[in-house]
Formats: structure tokens, sequence, C-alpha cells
């Protein structure tokens, strides 16, 4: 895990991306390895991959605001307009900020 996170430091994101797809291949519940492939994934365009580690970490935590706002993303960049404002409402319900 630290080499991911060094590689997201350099900003080598997609080698990162690798890095914690690995991590993810061993342990399956890691937390910090989902998030990651869930957020740099939707921001490198791993579009599949980005959405499989939110949904998986949405089926754990139906409120995880970050993972919410990835969904939201997704959504968006599929022009589900609505599913997008109703995304980004749920995070606003949980984390009013």
């Amino acid at each position: 895990m630290t080499r991911s996170t060094c590689l997201c430091l350099t900003r080598d994101y997609e080698a990162a991306f690798d890095s914690y797809n690995l991590a993810l291949a061993i342990n399956p519940a890691n937390d910090e390895a989902m998030q990651a492939v869930s957020q740099i994934g939707a921001s490198i365009g791993f579009e599949r991959e980005s959405e499989e580690a939110t949904d998986r970490i949405l089926a754990l935590n139906p409120k995880q605001p970050d993972a919410l706002l990835v969904k939201g993303v997704h959504a968006l960049n599929k022009r589900k307009f609505a599913e997008a404002q109703a995304l980004g409402e749920a995070i606003l319900q949980t984390n009013p900020q």
C-alpha cells in the first residue's frame, strides 16, 4: 500500500491504480484500495473498475459520501441527471457541509 500511495504522490495515477488493484486482488476487503480504485479509476477513465469498487463500497456502507460522489460522477458521465441529483442530495443529507 505504501507503494500505491507514493505513486499517487508522484502523480503516476495509472501505476497507482494498478498497484491498488493488485492490493484488492490480494485482499478484496481492503477499504483503502477500494476507495482508491473507485476514485482514481473515475478520474483516469477506468469506468468499469471504478463502478465495481464504488458499488462494493456502497454495499458495505450505503451512506459513504466519497463513494456517493463517485457514483454521482458516473451518473453524470452517462447523462443520468436525475440519478446524479439524487446522489448529490443523499450526500447533503449525510454530510450537510
